[in-house]
């Protein structure tokens, strides 16, 4: 069943990695459920980011509040703003607790940023968590587990 489903998971998360490339937050949120969670944990071995520290742990409410302010063009943190080629692989999809509609896939990913002359590359893995939503796959938490969370780092003020 799940290597049924890995073009079309691939396909949304490719679709999600151009979206990020091509600063179209707006249509990157439409990806998510209403529900949603996108978090980054600071221990790369942790479970729960409600029980532990994170880099970032935004509800829906607050992914929008983060969009509007980089797509506001006053975000002083992304002056000039940060250009990102991503890339993914080893995609793996598997029912999540043996129900269809609900998927987690697992990736490994690198971020390549570039800002003021300068280059940055940055690695890890990506947890999706998806549900099927009138038919088509939505995302309903994005886990990114940076290499080296929990090591002091550079401010990093693009999505991932």
């Amino acid at each position: 069943m799940t290597s049924s489903l890995l073009p079309e998971v691939h396909d949304l998360l490719a679709r999600e990695a151009h979206l990020l490339d091509d600063r179209n937050y707006e249509d990157w949120l439409r990806l998510f459920t209403d529900d949603c969670l996108y978090w980054m944990p600071v221990d790369p071995l942790a479970e729960d980011g409600a029980l532990r520290l994170n880099v970032f742990y935004d509800d829906r409410a607050k992914m929008e509040d983060r969009v509007s302010r980089l797509d506001s063009g006053t975000a002083y943190t992304e002056e000039p703003i940060s250009l990102t080629a991503r890339t993914f692989a080893a995609l793996q999809v598997e029912p999540e607790n043996g129900d269809g509609d609900r998927l987690v896939a697992r990736s490994n990913f690198q971020l390549i940023a570039y800002r003021s002359g300068e280059q940055r590359l940055l690695g890890g893995r990506y947890t999706h968590r998806l549900i099927r939503d009138a038919g088509e796959l939505r995302i309903s938490e994005k886990r990114v587990t940076l290499l080296g969370s929990d090591a002091p780092q550079r401010p990093m003020t693009f999505l991932f």
